[in-house]
């Protein structure tokens, strides 16, 4: 049985920001906090696919690369991110 980590993304990038970070390796920083709202975490990286969600262009499919801040440790989560809010959710 494998564990899921959920993140609510509660900062992350602008639209800009995020296409810059798929077509030309920008690195973005997504604040997230744990689940159960206990820990604050900021993660650094690079986004490798975003995908349309609903046909807004404010809503997004992401994949994305990257490690902690806090603890270096490199992630890989798929999630779902709003530009217009600038929330969403990481998972892996």
């Amino acid at each position: 049985m494998t564990s899921t980590n959920e993140y609510a993304i509660i900062a992350g990038p602008s639209k800009f920001d995020l296409m810059a970070s798929l077509f030309e390796g920008k690195r973005v920083i997504f604040t997230v906090m744990s689940k159960g709202g206990k820990l604050k975490i900021k993660f650094h990286g690079k986004l490798y696919n975003v995908g349309i969600e609903d046909g807004s262009y404010d809503s997004w499919l992401i994949r994305f690369y990257g490690s902690s801040i806090a603890k270096n440790e490199p992630v890989t989560y798929d999630g779902y991110y709003c530009t217009r809010t600038r929330k969403g959710y990481l998972k892996n």
